[in-house]
């Protein structure tokens, strides 16, 4: 297996970073459940088909989410996915002739993790890992078994690692990232990491960082029902930010009110916590983001009397993964061979020139095959 010194990433620098918990890049890697999955894999793939400067920071799980058969009497049987690691295109972060280990310090003892990297055409996602020996304490093993594991402790330590861990890992490796973009709540912790950490750089206090900050942060929500977005009881959310509270001079209230979607609430909301740290929001379709708006009109910012504007990004995809071989030469021939990275207005006015019948003939080509796959693997 590849290895990679930290010296090697230093060409991150100047790159956003892109915080997911799951990454659809392959079929074959099961690091993913459904559409945050696939539309995380697509946007990194379609930046590397693109030349845009961007990286991934998300978990390696040890199991993907699962597999599922219908069985002969009309139910669903579901089974977990090992992870081969060796299967895919990972590298190894190391430090000499092994893992490079990290850690960070959490009230039930020091959590350690190590880093693996996925290379898409030289675009980074690093994967982090705690299923390592030197997590004696077993619960910080489990961190990473498996995509959105079930308990509530367990959810928010794999939260905290993927967000404040994750920004906390790009500062320890030098990467000077000009901006972060939060795929969903569950990543939202890095927020806090970056704003700490502009407070110790420039001597300034927790809600002059977050001004600093904030127009550097871009937000993507997905799930248009409040109580599908991840939510923390204040209790438990605190038990881990209690000294993040101390270290940057925080009263506790003061904190909670960062993750508040009604004043009186008794929980902590992570979309909530990325919607008031975020300059740019946005929703994945015009329908959605009316919808979003409306849902989170009661949110107000840290700093604005009342919460960013979320915005209407239709879900693209990543054309070479998704498009059939049928259409792709049914392209190639109208709009010439490099459609697929021409931004030109003119080549895609071509498209009107493809005809019923070819585009008839296309999608009886891909029901065919499709027909043949499932007979083969039903």
């Amino acid at each position: 297996m590849k290895k990679i010194t930290t010296k090697e990433l230093a060409e991150l620098n100047g790159s956003t970073a892109y915080f997911c918990p799951e990454y659809g890049v392959s079929s074959g890697f099961a690091n993913y459940s459904g559409g945050l999955g696939v539309l995380a894999g697509d946007h990194i793939k379609t930046a590397a088909d693109l030349g845009i400067n961007i990286f991934g920071i998300g978990l390696m799980y040890k199991h993907g989410y699962f597999s599922q058969r219908i069985n002969k009497s009309g139910n669903q049987k579901s089974k977990a996915i090992k992870v081969i690691k060796g299967m895919e295109p990972l590298s190894i972060l190391v430090e000499g002739k092994s893992h490079k280990i990290f850690d960070v310090d959490l009230p039930d003892g020091k959590l350690y993790y190590k880093v693996w990297i996925y290379d898409y055409k030289s675009t980074y996602i690093l994967f982090m890992d705690t299923d390592i020996k030197e997590n004696i304490n077993s619960v910080y093993r489990q961190i990473t078994d498996r995509l959105y594991i079930g308990d509530r402790e367990s959810r928010i330590l794999q939260e905290y690692l993927l967000g404040y861990c994750g920004s906390k890992l790009i500062r320890e490796l030098g990467i000077k990232s000009p901006a972060y973009h939060i795929n969903e709540g569950h990543a939202a912790f890095a927020l806090l990491e970056r704003i700490e950490t502009e407070m110790q750089a420039n001597n300034s206090s927790f809600f002059d960082a977050i001004d600093s900050l904030r127009s550097t942060n871009v937000f993507t929500t997905h799930t248009p029902v409040v109580h599908g977005n991840e939510e923390f009881s204040d209790e438990l959310l605190f038990k881990y930010l209690k000294e993040y509270c101390k270290r940057n001079g925080l009263k506790k209230d003061e904190f909670l009110q960062l993750g508040k979607y009604k004043t009186n609430s008794k929980v902590f909301s992570m979309t909530v916590l990325a919607l008031k740290l975020s300059g740019t929001c946005n929703g994945v379709s015009k329908l959605h983001a009316k919808t979003a708006n409306k849902m989170w009109s009661d949110v107000k910012s840290t700093a604005l009397q009342t919460g960013p504007e979320i915005l209407p990004v239709t879900n693209g995809i990543h054309f070479s993964t998704w498009v059939s071989d049928e259409y792709k030469l049914m392209y190639n021939m109208h709009l010439g061979e490099r459609w697929l990275l021409d931004t030109n207005k003119s080549t895609w006015e071509n498209i009107h020139k493809i005809n019923d019948s070819e585009l008839e003939q296309a999608k009886k080509k891909n029901k065919h095959d499709f027909f043949n796959y499932y007979m083969e693997y039903s």
